[in-house]
Parts: structure tokens; sequence; C-alpha cells
């Protein structure tokens, strides 16, 4: 158990030892982890195999990614944390909780990176729709590229600083990292600045282009963008407002830790919330995308369909045996 005293998260008075409590938190964990692996999987199966994502194709790399990015978060920090739930306590080894911390702040760090690029892609092709034409998946996957290294670097990095500053949060239940513990504090500034400037430049292009966006639609309605999709429009506006909306009560703990001492109870379900983002983006496109519904009835329902007549057939299979066994049984017992 990775125990790091110089973070007040690790401390055990944080603990839920309300039993009541601590179910309802493993089932809306087990919940939202289901719900992310398979809309999120599904997503990708509808975009890759059914081109079922009708977006321009950037967009359609970046949705892609994200679903990836939520996949791997339920994998890494969701799964995880209703495990340690489940035991009251972090039951993983020290590989395994390094490997959590790495991929539970690389990812948060990448999903907020891709929120930002769709909302700004989507507002630059509503702008410029026929410089638009000439976007290339190329340049879209470049761009991908350097979103998954910047959300690996700092981690990597802090890693790589001092692997003793990651610990077991009893405040979320999972592993975490201080700075804390062996940095100096000039070190502790660059990298908590650092990260701040990235994250905080993401969101404000991710607010920037979304208002634009809002505008440059609200221009359409009276006719003076021609050949705008509305539907695409709103499948961004609703992925950026609600991972905006989302993640607002982690930003309003982290801005009040500023000025007041933190409350870490606001600070656990502000990050548990923040996780509904996961999953949010399957109900989004299926509730805006007509092609991404579809896909859905035409393709999954015939699914379950055949399973079920798979299902069916078997027991009437099983049946007709059982009958010809009675059949046959039944002159001896005469």
């Amino acid at each position: 158990m990775l125990k790091n005293e110089s973070s007040p998260y690790c401390t055990t008075s944080y603990k839920i030892d309300n039993p009541t409590e601590r179910d309802i938190l493993i089932g809306y964990k087990v919940l939202l982890s289901a719900s992310t692996l398979i809309g999120d999987s599904l997503i990708l199966v509808g975009s890759l195999r059914y081109d079922a994502i009708k977006l321009h194709k950037i967009l359609v790399i970046f949705v892609e990614h994200m679903a990836v990015a939520n996949i791997l978060m339920s994998l890494f920090s969701i799964i995880p944390g209703a495990v340690s739930l489940a035991v009251n306590d972090q039951i993983l080894g020290h590989g395994t909780c390094y490997l959590t911390y790495f991929f539970n702040d690389g990812l948060a760090l990448v999903q907020c990176l891709l929120t930002g690029a769709i909302a700004m892609s989507k507002m630059l092709i509503v702008k410029y729709p026929l410089e638009a034409m000439r976007f290339s998946t190329k340049e879209a996957k470049i761009a991908v590229i350097g979103i998954w290294i910047t959300g690996s670097i700092f981690p990597a990095a802090a890693l790589a600083k001092d692997k003793e500053g990651v610990y077991f949060s009893y405040v979320v239940y999972i592993c975490d990292y201080t700075t804390l513990h062996n940095w100096s504090k000039k070190a502790h500034n660059i990298y908590v600045s650092a990260v701040g400037i990235v994250t905080l430049t993401s969101a404000a292009v991710t607010v920037i282009s979304s208002i634009m966006l809002l505008v440059l639609a609200k221009r359409a309605t009276v006719g003076r963008i021609e050949g705008l999709q509305l539907q695409g429009v709103l499948t961004v506006l609703l992925t950026a407002a609600a991972h905006i909306l989302l993640a607002l009560p982690l930003a309003v703990y982290y801005i009040s830790r500023a000025f007041t001492k933190p409350n870490y109870y606001f600070y656990r379900y502000a990050w548990w919330i923040s996780q509904l983002g996961c999953t949010i983006n399957f109900y989004i496109l299926g509730l805006t995308l007509p092609s991404f519904r579809e896909f859905l009835k035409s393709k999954l329902l015939n699914k379950i369909v055949q399973v079920w007549k798979i299902f069916c057939n078997g027991n009437e299979g099983e049946r007709s045996v059982e009958e010809r066994e009675r059949e046959t049984l039944l002159p001896s017992r005469i």
C-alpha cells in the first residue's frame, strides 16, 4: 500500500465508513464504467466499421480518440476506484498504482484537449467552409498525436522526478500524486504553472470557440451561412457544454484553494461528477446524429434480435428433445 504522509489526501480520516454511502458510490461507478465501456465501444465500431458518425472527417478522428480516452479512463480510474471502495482500502500493488496515476492524470488532460480541439475545429469549419474542404485527416492525426504526447508528458515527468510522490488518496479512492514530497518550491511552481497554463488554455479555447460557434449558428438561422449542418453544430455545442459543466465543480475547488481551506469532501464529489464526461458523448451522439441512431437501431438491435432468436431456438430444440424422450418412455410406463 502506498502511503505518503506529505499529502493531506492520504490520511485514513477521509475513508468512507458508512456502508450505505459506499454501496451507492460503488453502484454509481459500476454503472458509469459499464456505460462508458459499452457506449464508447459502440462509437468506435459505428465509426470505424459502419461510418455511422456523419461529421467532418477531422471531427470524426477527434471523436474516435475521445472514445479511446474514455475507455482507458474507465479501465484505469473508474473501475480501480470501484474496487477500492468495495474493500474500503487500497489493494493494488505499487506498479499498478503508478500506472493508475499515469493514466488518470494523463487521460484527464487528453480529454480536456480533445474537447477544445473538437470545439475549435467545428468553429473553423463553419466560419471558413471553403477552406474546410481542404482540411485533411493527416492534419487531424498530427494534432491528435500532439494531444496524446502532451497528456503523457506531465505524469511521466512527475514520475521521473520523484515516483515516491505517488500515494493512495482516501478522498477519491485512487492513486494520485503530490509535489509536496520531494520537490523544491521552484520545481513545484514550474510544474503546477505548466499544467495550469495548458489546462486553462484548453478550457479557454473550448469556451471561446463554443461561443463563436453559437453566434455563427444563430446567423445561419437567418440565412447568412449556407450549407451549415446544424446537427453537427448541436453535437459539438452539447459536447463542449457538457464537459464544461461537469468540470466546473472541480474548477471551483482548485480556484477556491488559493483563498480558503480546501474542502476535501467537496473535492471528492466534484471529481466523481467530472467522470460522467467519460460516458456523455455516447448519449449526445445518439441524441443529435440521425446516422448514429440509425446504426444503433439497424445494426445493434438486429444483433440483439438474432441472439434472442438463437437463444429461443436453442430452448425449443431442448424442449423437443425432452418431448421425444418422454414419448419414448411413455409406452414403457404403460
